[in-house]
Protein backbone atom coordinates (compact mmCIF):
# COMPACT_ATOMS: atom_id res chain seq x y z
CA UNK A 1 0.00 0.00 0.00
CA UNK A 2 1.32 3.47 -0.94
CA UNK A 3 -0.09 6.63 0.34
CA UNK A 4 0.90 10.23 -0.88
CA UNK A 5 -0.69 13.09 0.84
CA UNK A 6 -0.22 16.57 -0.24
CA UNK A 7 0.04 19.59 1.87
CA UNK A 8 0.21 23.16 0.63
CA UNK A 9 0.12 26.28 2.25
CA UNK A 10 1.51 28.45 -1.12
CA UNK A 11 -0.42 26.99 -4.09
CA UNK A 12 -3.05 24.48 -3.51
CA UNK A 13 -3.33 22.62 -6.82
CA UNK A 14 -2.50 25.19 -9.09
CA UNK A 15 -4.27 23.43 -11.70
CA UNK A 16 -7.78 23.24 -9.88
CA UNK A 17 -7.34 26.66 -8.37
CA UNK A 18 -7.14 28.21 -11.99
CA UNK A 19 -10.46 26.30 -13.59
CA UNK A 20 -12.32 27.58 -9.71
CA UNK A 21 -10.88 31.30 -10.48
CA UNK A 22 -12.18 31.50 -14.30
CA UNK A 23 -15.83 30.05 -12.94
CA UNK A 24 -18.63 31.26 -10.49
CA UNK A 25 -18.89 31.13 -7.49
CA UNK A 26 -20.80 28.26 -7.37
CA UNK A 27 -18.70 26.54 -9.46
CA UNK A 28 -18.74 23.22 -7.00
CA UNK A 29 -22.45 23.36 -6.71
CA UNK A 30 -22.82 23.56 -10.56
CA UNK A 31 -19.94 20.17 -10.96
CA UNK A 32 -22.40 18.46 -8.52
CA UNK A 33 -25.36 19.15 -9.78
CA UNK A 34 -23.88 17.89 -13.38
CA UNK A 35 -22.40 14.73 -11.81
CA UNK A 36 -25.83 14.01 -10.12
CA UNK A 37 -27.87 14.46 -13.34
CA UNK A 38 -25.71 11.61 -15.18
CA UNK A 39 -25.55 9.30 -12.32
CA UNK A 40 -22.12 9.79 -10.77
CA UNK A 41 -22.64 11.20 -7.62
CA UNK A 42 -23.21 9.12 -4.17
CA UNK A 43 -24.04 10.97 -0.62
CA UNK A 44 -24.04 9.97 2.83
CA UNK A 45 -25.37 12.98 5.31
CA UNK A 46 -24.15 16.48 4.34
CA UNK A 47 -20.96 14.82 2.13
CA UNK A 48 -21.49 14.27 -1.51
CA UNK A 49 -19.15 12.34 -4.55
CA UNK A 50 -18.85 11.10 -7.93
CA UNK A 51 -16.89 9.64 -10.29
CA UNK A 52 -15.45 12.91 -12.31
CA UNK A 53 -17.06 12.62 -15.53
CA UNK A 54 -13.71 14.24 -17.05
CA UNK A 55 -11.05 12.00 -14.81
CA UNK A 56 -7.41 13.22 -14.79
CA UNK A 57 -6.48 9.83 -13.51
CA UNK A 58 -7.33 6.51 -12.60
CA UNK A 59 -10.79 6.44 -10.23
CA UNK A 60 -10.86 9.67 -10.32
CA UNK A 61 -13.13 11.06 -7.72
CA UNK A 62 -14.12 14.39 -6.13
CA UNK A 63 -15.35 14.70 -2.20
CA UNK A 64 -17.36 17.75 -0.91
CA UNK A 65 -17.72 18.19 2.78
CA UNK A 66 -19.24 20.66 5.20
CA UNK A 67 -15.97 19.75 7.66
CA UNK A 68 -12.76 18.00 7.79
CA UNK A 69 -13.86 15.48 10.39
CA UNK A 70 -17.34 14.76 8.12
CA UNK A 71 -15.33 14.29 5.07
CA UNK A 72 -12.35 12.13 6.60
CA UNK A 73 -15.07 9.72 8.07
CA UNK A 74 -16.71 9.90 4.35
CA UNK A 75 -13.60 9.42 2.46
CA UNK A 76 -12.17 6.49 4.96
CA UNK A 77 -15.45 4.90 3.92
CA UNK A 78 -14.92 5.57 0.09
CA UNK A 79 -10.85 4.58 0.57
CA UNK A 80 -11.42 1.54 1.84
CA UNK A 81 -14.18 0.30 -0.79
CA UNK A 82 -11.49 1.30 -3.82
CA UNK A 83 -8.54 -0.80 -1.96
CA UNK A 84 -11.05 -3.74 -1.76
CA UNK A 85 -11.57 -3.37 -5.44
CA UNK A 86 -7.60 -3.16 -6.01
CA UNK A 87 -6.22 0.40 -4.94
CA UNK A 88 -3.05 0.07 -3.59
CA UNK A 89 -1.58 4.00 -4.65
CA UNK A 90 -3.63 6.96 -4.90
CA UNK A 91 -3.29 10.32 -3.70
CA UNK A 92 -5.47 11.59 -1.51
CA UNK A 93 -5.88 15.50 -1.35
CA UNK A 94 -7.96 18.12 1.09
CA UNK A 95 -8.34 21.41 0.00
CA UNK A 96 -9.78 23.41 2.60
CA UNK A 97 -12.52 26.45 1.62
CA UNK A 98 -14.29 29.11 3.49
CA UNK A 99 -17.63 27.14 2.99
CA UNK A 100 -15.97 23.49 3.35
CA UNK A 101 -13.71 20.98 2.13
CA UNK A 102 -12.94 19.44 -0.62
CA UNK A 103 -11.04 16.15 -1.72
CA UNK A 104 -9.49 14.71 -4.42
CA UNK A 105 -8.79 11.16 -4.54
CA UNK A 106 -6.86 9.28 -7.39
CA UNK A 107 -5.89 5.94 -7.78
CA UNK A 108 -1.97 5.97 -8.90
CA UNK A 109 -2.14 2.90 -10.76
CA UNK A 110 -0.57 -0.44 -9.53
CA UNK A 111 2.95 0.58 -7.53
CA UNK A 112 4.66 -3.01 -8.80
CA UNK A 113 4.29 -1.76 -12.37
CA UNK A 114 7.00 0.37 -14.56
CA UNK A 115 4.68 2.60 -15.62
CA UNK A 116 3.20 3.79 -12.24
CA UNK A 117 2.61 7.48 -11.27
CA UNK A 118 4.68 8.27 -8.42
CA UNK A 119 5.12 12.20 -8.67
CA UNK A 120 1.51 12.78 -7.70
CA UNK A 121 1.63 15.07 -10.76
CA UNK A 122 -2.56 14.77 -11.18
CA UNK A 123 -3.21 16.57 -8.84
CA UNK A 124 -1.85 19.28 -11.17
CA UNK A 125 -3.18 18.80 -14.09
CA UNK A 126 -1.67 15.98 -16.38
CA UNK A 127 -3.67 12.73 -17.08
CA UNK A 128 -3.10 9.15 -17.33
CA UNK A 129 -6.87 7.31 -17.92
CA UNK A 130 -8.19 4.12 -18.01
CA UNK A 131 -10.61 3.77 -15.85
CA UNK A 132 -14.43 4.38 -16.99
CA UNK A 133 -16.31 6.79 -14.19
CA UNK A 134 -19.71 4.71 -14.49
CA UNK A 135 -17.52 1.55 -13.34
CA UNK A 136 -16.06 3.41 -10.29
CA UNK A 137 -19.46 4.94 -9.48
CA UNK A 138 -20.77 1.35 -9.26
CA UNK A 139 -18.13 0.56 -6.39
CA UNK A 140 -18.99 4.46 -4.88
CA UNK A 141 -22.86 3.63 -4.70
CA UNK A 142 -21.74 0.38 -2.98
CA UNK A 143 -19.85 2.32 -0.07
CA UNK A 144 -22.82 4.59 0.70
CA UNK A 145 -25.21 2.03 0.40
CA UNK A 146 -23.81 -1.45 0.87
CA UNK A 147 -23.37 -4.64 -1.14
CA UNK A 148 -26.85 -5.84 -1.20
CA UNK A 149 -28.15 -3.06 -3.06
CA UNK A 150 -27.93 -3.49 -7.14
Amino acid sequence: MHLQVVGRTDRPFGYLAQVQRRCPSNYWRVVREAHEELGLAVSAGPCCAWANVVPVKERDITVLSPTLLDGAVFTGVLLRTLMRHGTKNFSLAAILKPDGVVWRILDRGDPARPNADWGCMELFGSNVVATDPFVLHDLLRKAVSGPSTP
